[in-house]
This record gives structure tokens, C-alpha cells and sequence, in this order.
């Protein structure tokens, strides 16, 4: 008998032999070790081994890959970066980040374009880049002190591509005219996959809404939310 007949029998479970090589698989394939008193001490100390050692290489490869890579392709880094993962950048344009920035996870930041000579991404001091970030700049996006960009914010400076579909066609760059800068100010907070589109300028201290898409500038000290965003309630307060 073949393999192949042999294994419809089991599928099937005809006969004695196929019932009992099913029950015999499924039996393996359910298998698990127990953990119990006796056993959960030992797997939990397995268990610490293995997150140190995890933690342990990836801070080495942090230090001596992942930020030399970074601050080569920026213009300019500023003290005690601290990142987990390589943001996949392209692009020419330049790049300047602060002291004490923080980038989370992976994220990728485009920076480039035909339609100006130097695109300019500027992320200030103290300021957070969530996992999963996508920054598009042709022109220039501007990101504050001690803000905090959450998990899959977008932020995009132009439209992507040209409104005309012709010259979509011949895959010409996006119009200079749909192309205008972004301006997250200060202290500013961007909620979970929150997107700010071209000309936009967010005012200190501002709150978004997680899954806003932000059209229009937002006043200082302004928590907005929707599609399209918009005020829900505005708080004035000093901030030292």
C-alpha cells in the first residue's frame, strides 16, 4: 500500500489501523508539558533567561548597528537617542532630530520629492515616535518638544500623487501647489493611527483623537477628533 493511501486512510479513520494512527497524531499533536508547582519554577527561569539574553543582543546591535546606521543618514542627532528598531528611510533630504528622542519600534520616513532641492523633517527634544509611524515629506515637516507621535501615525506634507489622472499615467510627481508644510508645534499629543495631511499646523498642547484625520489647523491647547477632525472641547493653561 502507499504512503499517500495510507495517510486518506488516517484522514478518513477507516479501518482499525487509520482510527488509531488518527488518534495517535491528534494525541501527538496535542501534546503539551505540563506546568505545574513542580515544573513552573524551571520553565520560569527558562523563561527570564530567555528575555535577558533577548534584550541583551538587541541592545548590542543597537549600539554598535542599528544607531551608527541612523545618525550616518541624518544631518544632525542630538544626545541619548534612544531606538529599538532601523526606520526604513528614503529619499534625499535632510534630517535633524533632537536630545532624548525616543523611536519605538520600526517606522519609515520618507524625505524627498522633485519638487524642492532639501525636504526637511525636524523631530525636537524629548519627543516620542510611536511604532509603526509613516512620515512623507516633500517639503517640510516640523515635529516640536515633548511630543508624543503614538502607534501608526501618518503624517503627510503633499497629496502622494498628481489630482490629474494623466499624470498619474506617466507617473509625474505630485504638483508643487498640493505640497505644503507641517507644523506640529510643541507638547503636542497624536493619538493611535491618527493622520495629519498637508499645510496643517497643530497648535501647542493639542490633543488628537486616535483615527482623526487632522485637514485644518488646530488651536493651541485644543482636543480635536473625527473624520474630518474637529474641536471637541479647548482648555487654556500655562505650561511651565
Amino acid at each position: 500500500m502507499s504512503i499517500r493511501k495510507i495517510i486518506l486512510k488516517i484522514k478518513k479513520e477507516e479501518g482499525c489501523m487509520g482510527r488509531i494512527g488518527y488518534k495517535c497524531i491528534h494525541g501527538v499533536l496535542r501534546f503539551s508539558i505540563p506546568v505545574n508547582s513542580i515544573t513552573k519554577p524551571i520553565f520560569l527561569f527558562f523563561y527570564y533567561i530567555h528575555v535577558y539574553l533577548r534584550d541583551f543582543f538587541e541592545l548590542i546591535i543597537k549600539i554598535l548597528y542599528y544607531e551608527p546606521l541612523f545618525r550616518a543618514r541624518c544631518e544632525k542627532v542630538g544626545r541619548n537617542l534612544r531606538m529599538e528598531k532601523l526606520p526604513y528611510i528614503t529619499g534625499q533630504g535632510r534630517i535633524i532630530v533632537g536630545d532624548n528622542v525616543y523611536l519605538s519600534g520600526k517606522s519609515d520616513f520618507f524625505v524627498g520629492g522633485k519638487n524642492y532641492s532639501q525636504p526637511e523633517l525636524i523631530i525636537g527634544n524629548n519627543t516620542f515616535i510611536g511604532h509603526d509611524c509613516s512620515i512623507r515629506v516633500n517639503q517640510k515637516v516640523s515635529i516640536g518638544n515633548n511630543c508624543l507621535l503614538a502607534k501608526g501615525v501618518m503624517v503627510f506634507d503633499n497629496d502622494g500623487h498628481p489630482g490629474d489622472y494623466q499624470k498619474r499615467r506617466d507617473n509625474l510627481p505630485v504638483d508643487k501647489k498640493d505640497i505644503r508644510p507641517v507644523i506640529i508645534e510643541d507638547d503636542v499629543w497624536v493619538g493611535t493611527r491618527a493622520i495629519v495631511l498637508k499645510g496643517v499646523r497643530i497648535g501647542a498642547r493639542s490633543i488628537i483623537g486616535a483615527g482623526s484625520i487632522v485637514t485644518q489647523d488646530v488651536p493651541s491647547d485644543s482636543l480635536v477628533a473625527g473624520n474630518p477632525a474637529r474641536t471637541i472641547k479647548t482648555s487654556k493653561q500655562d505650561v511651565q
